[in-house]
């Protein structure tokens, strides 16, 4: 699903990088193991987080089937197949 603010993959209301005053705030591993209900590792996200990749002609670019497996996507993410 996603969110009304481009660039932006939200799945059970929480959101992969929160947008705040117009500018994007990284998530804090605190926050990531606190706040959100992925199961994936926090090492996991950073990989699969679109905000942070310089690969701007993925297919996989900002869609759930980048998300790993644990968490209900395909884990196509080319981010997370590197070791």
């Amino acid at each position: 699903m996603q969110a009304k603010n481009k660039g932006v993959t939200t799945r059970n209301g929480y959101t992969l990088t929160h947008k705040r005053k117009g500018r994007y705030k990284d998530m804090t591993k605190e926050h990531f193991e606190n706040n959100t209900n992925w199961k994936m590792t926090f090492e996991e996200y950073q990989k699969c987080d679109c905000t942070h990749c310089n690969k701007k002609d993925c297919i996989h670019r900002n869609a759930f089937r980048r998300v790993p497996v644990i968490d209900g996507g395909l884990g196509l993410c080319p981010n997370l197949k590197q070791s």
